[in-house]
């Protein structure tokens, strides 16, 4: 499983041949930022991507636009930014360590699920795709969301290793977890959802999302899972301090 507790995470195959962002997506972000990394899986190796340097990161966008997605008390003090890609092996490992870590957890804390694909259908900011369908998967997370199953959605989706994806996938694996066909279906198709879609991974761009999974503690961008834990216990010292 992805290391949450200051223990070495090991290495990755790493993709340094990435294209340069495309003239619309650097134009819209100041400066660009491809993938570096899918990072952090003890007894696994992933793929990366290389990066560029990004524009600042933008002020954090108010949590309610994800209320669905967040796991966790929406007033906790103590809150969570993942960024992941459904179809990334270190995000499979991080969702289910996370899951654990927040079993144990009590009212100080919460999480908050977004979107990062790695495939240009839906993030142009990537030379070439990494995963071949991780565009579906995250917008029937979206759609997921909007009818109030995200994180069952979430949840099952992890639990299998995807070599491929397709819309299919999406309706077969959202009806299982108790969405309407036909308001999935009218969801993924819809131009509202794209949009919502593409928000998330600008504000993935924005945090300068360098790896997948990327964990955001209070605001700052961890550069490992590993870092995770301890991350936590000193924002916990600075309320207790406070």
């Amino acid at each position: 499983r992805a290391r949450l507790d200051g223990r070495s995470d090991r290495g990755c195959v790493d993709l340094r041949t990435m294209n340069s962002l495309p003239k619309v997506l650097a134009n819209s972000l100041s400066r660009g930022v491809a993938l570096l990394a899918l990072a952090a899986l003890a007894g696994s190796s992933f793929a990366q991507v290389k990066a560029k340097p990004a524009a600042p990161a933008a002020a954090a966008a108010p949590e309610q636009k994800y209320k669905t997605n967040v796991k966790g008390p929406a007033d906790a003090p103590i809150k969570v930014v993942e960024f992941a890609d459904f179809m990334c092996p270190g995000c499979r490992a991080a969702s289910g360590a996370l899951r654990e870590y927040f079993s144990q957890q009590g009212g100080d804390i919460n999480l908050t699920f977004k979107n990062f694909p790695l495939e240009k259908t839906c993030n142009p900011g990537i030379g070439q795709s990494v995963h071949n369908g991780a565009c579906e998967l995250a917008l029937g997370a979206i759609c997921a969301s909007e009818l109030g199953v995200f994180w069952a959605y979430h949840d099952r989706i992890f639990s299998r290793a995807w070599e491929v994806a397709s819309r299919q996938d999406v309706i077969d694996n959202g009806v299982a977890v108790g969405m309407n066909k036909a308001k999935l279906e009218a969801c993924l198709a819809s131009p509202e959802a794209k949009s919502k879609l593409a928000l998330q991974i600008k504000e993935g761009f924005e945090t300068v999302v360098q790896v997948t999974p990327t964990l955001v503690v209070n605001g700052k961008k961890l550069n490992a899972t590993n870092e995770f834990s301890a991350a936590v216990e000193a924002e916990r010292k600075k309320l207790a301090a406070a």
